[in-house]
């Protein structure tokens, strides 16, 4: 499988998010900066074929067209806030993504009481996350 990993640059903690998810398996995933973000494809990404479209930060990097130019990949966004937690400021086309990865229960949560996006279709993954692997000790401070 391989999977672009599309990011919008800047310097971001999102890019640095894109460049070690694609450091840790680089036979899967490889990074590309769009440019300009939020304006379309903003360039040709490289050549694929690409099984997926990984959007490291869907606020900036997104945009339907990239469902309508490669219609038989997969394309996932990582969601990371809903602006002031109001769903007025949920974006038009967002919705047409196959799949999404939330950084906060409350995010999922509004999307599925606003009718934004199937439950089925969305999941919660916190940066640096890895959900039953490790087991944690309990940190105690005092005096």
């Amino acid at each position: 499988m391989r999977i672009l990993v599309v990011h919008p640059g800047a310097s971001w903690i999102l890019d640095s998010i894109a460049q070690k998810m694609s450091a840790a398996m680089p036979q899967v995933f490889s990074p590309w900066q769009c440019k300009p973000p939020m304006a379309g494809i903003g360039g040709a990404p490289p050549e694929g074929p690409w099984d997926g479209y990984y959007f490291c930060d869907v606020q900036n990097s997104w945009n339907p067209e990239w469902k309508r130019s490669f219609p038989d990949s997969l394309h996932v966004g990582l969601y990371t806030h809903l602006h002031e937690s109001d769903p007025k400021n949920f974006r038009a086309g967002w919705e047409k993504l196959d799949g999404i990865c939330h950084m906060a229960d409350l995010y999922r949560r509004i999307f599925e009481e606003q009718k934004f996006y199937p439950p089925e279709r969305m999941t919660v993954l916190r940066p640096g996350e890895v959900a039953g692997q490790f087991p944690l000790k309990k940190t105690k401070i005092g005096i």
